[in-house]
């Protein structure tokens, strides 16, 4: 897991989990996903 590979303490560890949300990764977020790789401007 990230914590252990980063060294992350478990207070640093409760204070992610309480401040950062999970990302919604479903297609029904609403939001439309920006493709750069075909961008000729």
């Amino acid at each position: 897991m990230l914590y252990a590979k980063y060294g992350i303490t478990e207070e640093e560890i409760a204070f992610i989990e309480k401040v950062v949300r999970p990302m919604d990764l479903s297609d029904s977020s609403g939001v439309d996903v920006i493709d750069d790789e075909n961008d000729d401007e």
